[in-house]
Order: structure tokens, then sequence, then C-alpha cells
């Protein structure tokens, strides 16, 4: 696994060897960061089931400000620190070591907005749509962001995404990438 392009153009990072996960591709993250343009740069980004953190780490290399890892594996925390450590990302990047929800929910109460967030749970685990329910309810996807989720293409997470927009869909082989957004006033900061 490398990243493709911006700062940390061609460095390897690590990948827990033993995790079932389903590592994404080059040409997925081209696609993806191809869609994506200049909306990454300066973002705040969270990575839902991130494994070593690689697409967190794309969006950091091509110019994003600050991201959350979010994993609730041992593995997937092992390998992110050491990406972390690897491209000295220490002061822009946090891991999150619970599962994707519960993990929403905390920065919600936190307060914490996010300009793109990424969401890649295991395939036909059911975990997309409730985690994407608890972005809405938090209230954590920033005015204009977007929330990505990358499912199998015998999925359909639109079917169970209430309250949300689909954007745009992708299928780069046997992924999909459907962005989604909300209406303005589920996005809107409260101002005191």
């Amino acid at each position: 696994m490398r990243v493709i392009a911006g700062e940390f153009k061609g460095r390897h990072l690590y990948t827990d060897k033993g995790m079932s996960t389903r590592p994404i591709l080059d040409r997925m993250k081209e696609s993806l960061f191809g869609m994506l343009a200049d909306t990454v740069i300066e973002a705040r980004v969270l990575d839902l089931f991130c494994g070593g953190g690689t697409i967190a780490i794309e969006a950091l290399s091509r110019g994003a400000a600050t991201a959350v890892l979010v994993d609730k594996s041992r593995g997937a925390r092992v390998a992110a620190q050491k990406n972390i450590a690897l491209l000295d990302l220490g002061s822009r990047v946090k891991f999150i070591g619970t599962d994707a929800a519960r993990a929403v929910r905390k920065l919600a109460e936190r307060g914490a907005r996010f300009d793109l967030i990424f969401v890649d749970p295991p395939y036909f685990d059911g975990l997309g749509p409730p985690v994407l329910a608890a972005i809405r309810e938090g209230k954590i996807l920033a005015e204009g962001g977007m929330a990505i989720v990358r499912h199998h293409k015998k999925e359909t997470p639109q079917e169970h995404a209430a309250g949300w927009r689909i954007e745009r869909r992708r299928q780069v082989g046997e992924a999909i990438l459907t962005f989604f957004a909300l209406p303005e006033e589920q996005t809107q900061d409260t101002i005191l």
C-alpha cells in the first residue's frame, strides 16, 4: 500500500496482514480523490473503519488539515499508529479505537465537525446505514460537507440512508463509492 499523490507521494504504508479488510486499490483512490478535487484542501477528515488509515493519509498528503481515524480493530490501531509515526503526522491525526457509531456519538458530544467523512465498513455487515444515521443525528458533518461510503455493488446503502441526498456514485470493480450530502438545514452550526 502506498500514497499515490501529494506531499507523501510514493511512501509505502503499513497494513495489518491479519486483518480481513479490503484494502482500497490505487485506482479506487485515484477515482475518489479525482472526484473530490480541491475540496480536500484544508478539509477536516473523519475516516471510519479506517484500517491502517490509508484514505485519511492520502487526504492529508493532498492538503487536508486534520484527520480522525476510527477503527475498533487492534491490528488497525497498530498499523495506523505506525503510519502516523512514519509520516510524522502526530500533530494532525488522532486515532480512536472503538466502533464507528460510538465514535461518532463521542465526537458529536465534543462538538466536532468534519468536511469529509469516509465510511468504509465491511461488505454485507449492514453497518453503513446506522453510521450514516449517527452522523446525521450527531450533526458532525459541516455545512457543504460530504460523507462518502464505499460498498459492494450488490449493497444499496441509499435505501437505508433517510435524510441524506445522493450526490453521485462511481463504480470501480466490485466496489461503489456513493457520495452523500445533507440538506443545508441539517448541517447548520448553531450560533449562540
